[in-house]
């Protein structure tokens, strides 16, 4: 509903993806909201401007793959102090091994002092 308000005009789209305030965790991410898809992720993420106004994230049983959490940590992993994630098994475990890639992504480039991966670029290039 806040994204369509959000779209609506551009006036309420500064309202809302501009406002820290509106995001607050049960807002942003429901639990057990079906409708929070990878799809979903990908096209209001990147809409909220970032800032330091969400520090927590408590993603309980969404249907989210490790793509969509990690377009989600993109967005949000600069400001956020505590990460809840309740999901399958399966689901976990892939998350797991690409966080862990990431970080050695991260280990590599900062031992060679290059600019280092973001979730973001490391989703795109994984999924290829």
């Amino acid at each position: 509903d806040l994204q369509q308000l959000g779209d609506s005009c551009s006036r309420f789209h500064a309202m809302v993806f501009n406002n820290p305030r509106v995001w607050r965790p049960q807002v942003l991410f429901p639990a057990k909201d079906a409708r929070v898809t990878d799809t979903f992720i990908k096209q209001l993420v990147p809409n909220i401007t970032r800032h330091y106004g969400i520090q927590t994230l408590r993603l309980i049983q969404l249907p989210l793959t490790w793509l969509g959490y990690m377009c989600i940590f993109d967005q949000f992993a600069h400001s956020v102090d505590l990460i809840q994630v309740e999901t399958s098994k399966p689901i976990l475990k892939d998350l797991v091994y690409h966080l862990t890639v990431f970080a050695a992504n991260l280990v590599v480039l900062q031992q060679d002092n290059l600019i280092p991966i973001t979730f973001r670029q490391y989703s795109l290039d994984a999924a290829q």
